[in-house]
């Protein structure tokens, strides 16, 4: 006989501004454009986003922008297009374009900023919602909202890499939606005793997060790792864990902590400064909830682990939780409460793990075959997720910035192994060092096809260096010209070449690899045996 299992009241979708079909995602479009013209001046400078950071003139009109008040807007997709808006702006302004990196936001922007994020239960900073979530369009607006008729509208870099890097995201959270339906059905069967409801339901949740997993790999499909790396990725870093991309301490918001102006920062207090992550996917609600869901627990990382059994005295619950934990704060605030509520809801693990000892019939072992399943296909994604940081970000961080992409002809379900970079690189030295330098040569075979795992780039192509094809001969000269330009700072926020024994952080500030490895093993240790 089962014992009872602790259950509060079943958590209702609707409540937490979640659609039943499309999830997380809203239901209907953001808006594209905020109704009362008094905030004409914001939209001017995200209508022109790309072309003032382009030429270098973003933070001029930023600093000529007016202080508006925000009691005009009137709803909360007014106050959601208005996060994403000064988001944008507020990392263009930070980060720059082939600027010294700034510490103080103008007040400008700053104080409407806060005002609204405090509003909407966020910080004040770039934030998954603002970057994907609430940052996108209708191809077709007579159309329905689906994968297909879903566009991206503001980047950083005018690519459609960056596009195509928010459109997985938001893809992923309209595939993913329907799991949150199921879940709430999965808790009412095992509450009802309906053990063929409870198995119905898993399996489409473990169909659910399948389909996820194959909309993941496509990042592959048309995202440039150098792009992403090198001209979209400083733009989401926030200002937590910073030091080494120039912001030691924070940045100041002007005429929040510290009146206007601020003219010289070095005279400003450390604890004026506010420190937060950037955007990232693992704020996304959705991850989190089927964590919620299925029992994935997660822990402080190693370090954290160990500082804490080494000085107990020292512990602070509020301090030493898992990074996953702390970057709830960047989640909508309903959508925040949804995931504490669903904790509170059920224990679906323990009901199950309890059912499987008391239970021999054919559909028990049928929920748990079906329970494993769905956990299993998180440790998926997580490996999944773990392969695209390694190509995307860890590689291009230890080659640098001149020695171009990844891209070697790679399909979504199969990214590149580390024995095709390895061959591809033996064949440009063996080229070069089996040639008379003297002679001219010809296109190689590889450079023709395309599909060479690292190309040295010339300047035909600024956005896609990597792309461009190369005689032996300009390969060579580029080579000579490489020592000299490894030299030239070429550093950007978090974008920047590291040696191979030093740590590679997230935007949010975090020791990527590592800390993603305990997510995929924490996952692992939730399956039931």
């Amino acid at each position: 006989m089962l014992s009872n299992i602790p259950a509060s009241p079943l958590p209702r979708l609707q409540d937490y501004d979640i659609d039943p079909h499309n999830g997380f995602l809203p239901a209907t479009p953001p808006l594209s454009k905020l109704p009362d013209s008094y905030y004409q001046p914001w939209e001017d400078i995200i209508n022109n986003f790309n072309s003032l950071l382009l030429i270098g003139k973003l933070r001029e009109r930023v600093l000529k922008l007016p202080l508006l008040e925000v009691d005009r807007l009137q709803t909360l997709k007014e106050y959601q297009r208005a996060y994403t808006i000064l988001g944008f702006i507020t990392h263009a302004y930070i980060w720059g374009k082939n600027e010294p990196v700034k510490e103080v936001l103008p007040a400008c922007i700053a104080v409407p900023f806060c005002k609204i994020s405090d509003y909407l239960g966020l910080p004040p900073v770039m934030s998954y919602a603002s970057s994907a979530m609430w940052n996108w369009h209708l191809l077709d607006p007579n159309e329905p909202i689906n994968v297909d008729n879903i566009v991206m509208t503001y980047t950083y870099s005018g690519s459609t890499d960056e596009m195509w890097f928010y459109l997985i995201s938001v893809q992923i959270e309209h595939f993913g939606g329907k799991a949150l339906d199921n879940m709430i059905k999965a808790i009412q069967a095992a509450q009802n005793w309906d053990l063929e409801g409870l198995s119905k339901n898993l399996a489409a949740i473990a169909d659910a997060i399948t389909d996820i997993n194959k909309t993941l790999i496509k990042m592959h499909e048309k995202c440039d790792p150098y792009v992403f790396y090198w001209k979209v990725r400083p733009y989401l870093a926030g200002w937590e864990n910073m030091q080494n991309a120039g912001l030691p301490h924070g940045i100041i918001y002007e005429g929040v902590d510290c009146p206007a102006p601020v003219t010289n920062p070095e005279e400003v207090s450390p604890s004026k400064y506010r420190q937060y992550a950037g955007g990232s996917a693992g704020q996304s609600s959705l991850i989190q909830a089927l964590d919620v869901f299925l029992g994935v627990n997660h822990y402080p990382t190693s370090s954290e682990w160990r500082e804490w059994k080494k000085n107990p005295e020292l512990y602070n619950p509020s301090k030493h939780v898992n990074y996953l934990m702390k970057i709830r704060d960047y989640m909508p605030n309903l959508h925040r409460q949804f995931l504490y509520d669903l904790k509170e809801a059920f224990d679906i693990r323990a009901f199950i793990e309890e059912l499987k000892s008391n239970d021999k019939s054919p559909i028990a072992q049928e929920v748990f075959d079906n329970y494993n399943l769905a956990v299993g296909n998180i440790k998926e994604f997580r490996d999944k997720h773990i392969s695209i940081v390694t190509r995307f970000i860890i590689l291009p961080a230890k080659k640098g910035p001149f020695l171009g992409s990844y891209n070697i002809g790679v399909t979504a379900e199969q990214p590149p192994a580390p024995e095709q970079v390895k061959a591809s690189q033996e064949s440009i030295q063996k080229s070069l060092s089996q040639n008379n330098t003297s002679a001219k040569p010809s296109i190689s075979t590889e450079a023709q096809s395309g599909v060479l795992q690292s190309r040295l780039a010339t300047g035909g192509d600024i956005l896609y260096p990597q792309r461009t094809p190369h005689t032996l001969e300009s390969t060579i000269q580029r080579i000579n010209q490489l020592e000299i330009k490894k030299k030239v700072d070429s550093n950007h926020g978090i974008a920047k070449q590291v040696a191979d024994d030093d740590i590679v952080r997230g935007t949010g500030g975090t020791d990527l690899i590592p800390f993603l490895k305990q997510a995929r093993d924490e996952t692992i240790d939730t399956q039931l045996s």
